[in-house]
């Protein structure tokens, strides 16, 4: 047998193997090494540095441990983003902005942080009395109050503008949707949601 110390540069996690950089007197990339199944999927970037045991001189071999900076790679957080500047007329009743959501995928007996951030710009196109308008981010479906509260702006004039941010942090373990929604709570206007946008950062929790 013989131990070999590589450098990950590529990772199929269908099939859990690693073409690998060896460093050393066997330098060169080895194609498809299989991964120890006690390696998670995190730790396998591109840029790890491993640890690679041959057998029967080097016909065979397999990833048995990880180390290094690169390593540490699932601290860094997932993010996705998504944002609308399509005009949508605002009613009493809570609508999706359009179609602003994300889904956070939690693979199976993991526990993930998720941080959320929507923001929702609104005009007043029509002014006859006080505004009041809402922002809001809901977790699996319209409707349902997820991780924020509603948070609303006041204004007193046609033609002014207001961006109402909402924002929140929860841990989930299982598959999650994150959607903004927005709405107004009076009749006395003609409002308008002129843009809107939704942040989710997630990372799992160690």
């Amino acid at each position: 047998m013989e131990f070999y110390r590589g450098v990950v540069r590529s990772y199929d996690q269908t099939n859990h193997t690693a073409n690998v950089l060896l460093v050393g007197s066997m330098s060169g990339v080895v194609l498809g090494i299989p991964v120890a199944e006690h390696i998670r999927s995190e730790l396998m970037v591109e840029g790890a540095e491993v640890g690679v045991l041959f057998f029967a001189g080097g016909a065979s071999g397999v990833v048995v441990c990880t180390f290094g900076t690169p390593s540490r790679a699932w601290d860094r957080p997932e993010v996705a983003s998504v944002n609308s500047s399509a005009d949508q007329t605002v009613t009493t009743s809570w609508a999706t902005y359009q179609s602003c959501d994300v889904q956070v995928t939690v693979p199976t007996g993991k526990t993930y942080t998720v941080l959320v951030v929507g923001s929702a710009e609104f005009e007043w196109t029509a002014f006859t009395n006080w505004n009041l308008c809402n922002a809001r981010v809901w977790r699996d479906g319209a409707g349902v109050t997820g991780v924020s509260n509603a948070h609303s702006t006041r204004v007193n004039a046609e033609n002014d503008r207001c961006t109402v941010t909402v924002t929140g942090v929860e841990q989930i373990t299982s598959t999650k949707t994150y959607t903004l929604g927005v709405t107004k709570s009076l009749d006395r206007n003609t409002e308008v949601c002129r843009r809107g946008n939704l942040v989710v950062m997630w990372w799992e929790d160690t």
